[in-house]
């Protein structure tokens, strides 16, 4: 704050008074007084002059300190007072001020108004009359037509957006038509119209602007009529009749012929169509681009949105063409629904029974449904019976039939290409064959049911739908093929590697795995439900030993006997029908499926010989792997449902069934020549190294050959069929026997024969064809042997018997059943079925078949067992 205008101001405003104050004389105050003084110094009436002339420098000073402490508490106090919004205080102040000069002006004005009234002179008083002229009643009722006129004008936009809301198009457009005559009505201005409001006294333009932007306000319903009634065509739920209106409002308010609101129509119920057809569930696919397994009930839903989509797809398309022919096409020589309408506006039938009432429209009725009907009955006939102009007999209010089935039969035939594409990638994700032939007779259901659509489209429709129905199948079956060879060929692959490890030989052994029992059901607190589960899977398990099927012998197996069966039971299911069509689409699908069978037939093969081809027979452990292959071709061709499961051609099944024996043949012969080479082996060295003391018995190593033989035959797992059994037995013994005969030295002693004779008691029964060698090797020794020392060929054989029916228990698996000659026993023995060749003599003196070390004297009395 300056100072110096606030004491200019001071000594101002005491100068007005008049009275000038007299400071004291400051040089004849003591010093010690002067601070006194000074203090009582009025502040308000200081003049600077008068205070430098009087006062000291040093009192100066004084003073000025004095007044900028004022100062500064006067500024401290206002803040209190009005707190930190000062200069908006002081704003507020100006503005005051402001107004205050302004309410002066306006009262002088005032009174200027004022006094230019009262120096006017006072006018006539007017003559009245208790009756009305002609002029004021014509005047009056002109004014009411008027006020109907701008009532009707101000109410239109309420209406409007009251009838697009309800999607009432035809009624907005009527409307918006007569809001427009309306207006026009309330604008013109020729003069030579006997019906001008400028006769009566009235400028419209002038002492109503209302009517203008109340115009310009209407005038922008137009193109939301439009828009909104074109996007309504779009669903595909609505009525003939609504869409009857829609198309006439496009042809009232847009000048659309009739030709292209066939056009709109079908646009408009194709975009529709593309959204419908571009819904989409997306597919997740493996790494290796095959469809992820999807559960049961996901593989449910998913049937059901694809069924639901193809339904909506349809019904879209029905209803389009059926609401096209409703709108479009004359009927028992009576006009369409559209050319009913247009002539009912034209010439106002009354009675048109033919034309629904949604369509018969006139002014008198939207005025009369309006809320201020009453106030309407002011407007003119003119206005009240209005009709849009229509010419029915223009070319833009008609086109012929020709032109009404080739645009519709255009749009359909588009309409099925483009379902056939979305339907092909719809279908994709249904990995189901029963689910796929569910949705089939879903969508034949529902087109014969349909009325919709004539003989011919809905034919058309079932054709594409069988088609890409068929086309669905055969990838579903031949995707489920070709996982199904590569799963058998991954799980072979492993299967036959694993053999490297201890561990997999005994769950390969069908043997072993025949006499493990198998986990008992145990009920779990889950409920019932697990309970049946468990026995199904101790039944299971118990089927499976039955059929000499090891845990990773089965693993193998159900992955093509699975396929198979799933196969069979959508087979099944498809082959279910009694239709013409079906009967020819089954025919179809059979033969198209067919040849993919085959290769999965031929396939199979070619994976078993790959892998047979692998394995070398160097170690047992490879031998194994080799037979575990020769179980899997044997178990496909017999005991497995895959064969006749998969419904491959004939000569494919024969093909199989050859190539399998052919294989399993080649098998079996690389299996007996490792299993006799190494028991050989084996026998060689044993006969080098162990010489027997002379016994009427086969020698140890002689026995112990045949006893591995036995168990290597019995390892191999005996098939069922007996003549099976009986020629696997007998090549056999006769390669064994062979390559005994030719490759390994026999001594020229009594032992040999008796070894010689003891297999020729089990040729006898299993090898007839190595029984001449057999006797020419025995002649052979004889007559190496003194005379004196051979046993008779009768001793011998009756030992040979003797010895057989010893160890027949032991040799079982070398001794087939049909060859079983019981000796020396009753027929009611009761041992005569667990002892077939014979009961052994209990006079003979009891002879170990094997040679073991005689315990020593210091253990006499242990027990050993």
């Amino acid at each position: 704050m300056s100072l110096r205008p606030s004491l200019k101001a001071a000594g101002s405003s005491s100068s007005t008074n008049g009275h000038t104050p007299k400071l004291p004389s400051i040089s004849k105050i003591s010093s010690s007084q002067s601070a006194a003084v000074l203090s009582r110094l009025p502040t308000e009436s200081m003049d600077p002059d008068e205070i430098f002339t009087k006062h000291t420098i040093s009192e100066i000073k004084q003073i000025q300190q004095r007044l900028s402490a004022d100062a500064d508490a006067k500024q401290e106090e206002l803040r209190v007072m009005v707190g930190e919004r000062y200069r908006d205080l002081l704003q507020s102040s100006t503005s005051i001020i402001s107004i205050s000069q302004s309410s002066k002006r306006v009262i002088e004005v005032l009174n200027e108004v004022k006094t230019t009234i009262l120096s006017e002179e006072e006018p006539s008083p007017p003559k009245r009359t208790h009756l009305k002229t002609h002029s004021e009643d014509t005047h009056l009722s002109t004014l009411q037509v008027l006020a109907a006129h701008l009532k009707l004008l101000l109410d239109v936009p309420e209406h409007l957006w009251r009838l697009l809301e309800r999607k009432n198009y035809y009624t907005a457009a009527w409307l918006f038509l007569l809001s427009r005559v309306v207006h026009r009505a309330l604008i013109r201005e020729d003069e030579q119209d006997a019906e001008n409001w400028s006769t009566y006294g009235v400028d419209v333009l002038e002492q109503f602007p209302l009517v203008q932007r109340q115009w310009d306000a209407v005038s922008q319903f137009r193109s939301q009529i439009v828009h909104r009634s074109t996007m309504s065509l779009r669903e595909h739920s609505t009525s003939a009749v609504d869409v009857c209106a829609t198309l006439l409002t496009l042809h009232l308010l847009d000048s659309r012929p009739l030709g292209e609101t066939l056009t709109v129509l079908l646009d408009q119920r194709w975009k529709s169509l593309q959204v419908a057809l571009n819904s989409d569930k997306p597919i997740s696919l493996q790494a290796n681009g095959h469809p992820t397994n999807a559960s049961p009930i996901d593989r449910v839903k998913t049937g059901h949105e694809v069924k639901d989509l193809v339904l909506r797809t349809l019904d879209t398309v029905s209803r389009t063409t059926n609401v096209v022919r409703d709108v479009f096409r004359d009927k028992d020589s009576k006009p369409s629904m559209i050319r009913a309408a247009l002539e009912h506006i034209q010439y106002d039938d009354a009675a048109n029974e033919s034309l629904p009432a949604e369509l018969q429209l006139s002014t008198q009725f939207i005025l009369t449904g309006l809320p201020s009907s009453t106030q309407f009955q002011m407007l003119p006939q003119s206005l009240r019976s209005y009709k849009p102009y229509v010419d029915p007999s223009s070319s833009s209010s008609s086109f012929s039939e020709d032109i009404l089935h080739k645009r519709l039969e255009e749009w359909f035939q588009k309409a099925i290409q483009k379902f056939k594409s979305s339907l092909d990638r719809w279908l994709a994700d249904v990995q189901s064959v029963k689910s796929l032939w569910s949705i089939r007779s879903s969508v034949r259901s529902w087109i014969d049911s349909s009325t919709a659509l004539e003989d011919r489209e809905s034919e058309q429709l079932k054709t594409v739908f069988d088609e890409v129905c068929q086309k669905r199948i055969l990838v579903v079956w031949k995707l489920m093929l070709s996982d199904a060879e590569v799963s058998f060929r991954d799980q072979l692959t492993s299967a036959v590697s694993s053999f490297r490890s201890d561990s997999t030989q005994s769950k390969s052994s069908p043997m072993e795995s025949l006499f493990r029992a198998p986990a008992l059901p145990v009920s779990s607190p889950a409920g019932i439900g697990s309970l049946d589960a468990s026995f199904q899977k101790y039944r299971s398990s118990l089927c499976r030993q039955l059929l000499n099927h090891t845990s990773l012998l089965d693993g193998v197996l159900k992955i093509l006997e699975n396929c198979a069966k799933t196969l069979r039971q959508d087979l099944s299911q498809v082959l279910i029908s009694n239709d013409s069509n079906t009967l020819s689409l089954i025919e179809e699908l059979k033969g198209a499926y067919r040849p993919a069978a085959d290769q999965l037939c031929t396939d199979i093969i070619q994976d078993l010989k790959t892998v047979a081809a692998d394995i070398t027979e160097k170690t047992e452990t490879d031998i194994d792997a080799l037979v575990f292959a020769g179980h899997i071709i044997k178990e496909l061709t017999t005991s497995s449902n895959f064969l006749s499961d998969i419904h491959c051609q004939e000569y494919a099944a024969k093909s199989f069934q050859q190539n399998a024996s052919t294989l399993y043949d080649s098998i079996l012969d690389r299996w007996r020549k490792f299993t006799v080479s190494n028991i050989l082996s084996r026998h060689k060295i044993a006969q080098s190294v162990y010489r027997q003391s002379d016994l009427e018995s086969p020698s140890t190593h002689m026995l112990r050959s045949l006893l591995s033989l036995a168990q290597n035959v019995q390892g191999l797992g005996l098939p069922r069929s007996q003549s099976e059994r009986s020629d696997l037995v007998q090549h056999t013994i006769l390669l064994f026997i062979s390559e005994l005969i030719d490759n390994t030295h026999f001594p020229d002693d009594v032992q040999a024969l008796r070894d010689l004779a003891f297999l020729r008691a089990i040729a006898e029964r299993c090898a007839s064809g190595v029984l001449v060698p057999l006797d020419e090797k025995a002649m052979q020794i004889r007559k190496k042997i003194d005379s004196e020392q051979l046993p008779s060929e009768n001793d011998l054989k009756e030992m040979s018997l003797e010895h057989l029916s010893r160890s027949q228990l032991l040799l079982a698996s070398l001794l087939l059943p049909s060859a079983r000659v019981v000796t020396n026993s009753s027929p009611g023995d009761k041992f005569s079925v667990l002892l077939p060749f014979g009961t052994p003599s209990l006079e003979q003196e009891y002879r170990t078949a094997f040679d073991v070390a005689k315990p020593s004297s210091r253990f006499g009395l242990l027990l050993v067992g």
